[in-house]
């Protein structure tokens, strides 16, 4: 299962891909933000790329806030 068709998804892109508005607000989103602020010195000046979970692939799992998309 993956997000598309969420309406929280805000674009989809030619690799598949998707970016999501609402995901950093979800179970996943307070686990990063906690794991970050544990390894801050690792991302502290640029030296490691602070991972994303607003980027969504169809491999990675619907978080607890996905909606369906309402066809107009």
């Amino acid at each position: 299962m993956n997000c598309h068709g969420c309406k929280h998804l805000d674009e989809t892109r030619l690799a598949g891909s998707g970016y999501c508005c609402a995901v950093e607000q979800s179970e996943a989103g307070k686990w990063l933000r906690a794991y970050l602020t544990e390894h801050a010195e690792e991302y502290r000046y640029g030296r490691k790329e602070i991972p994303s979970l607003k980027v969504r692939r169809p491999d990675m799992e619907r978080c607890e806030l996905y909606e369906g998309a309402t066809q107009v």
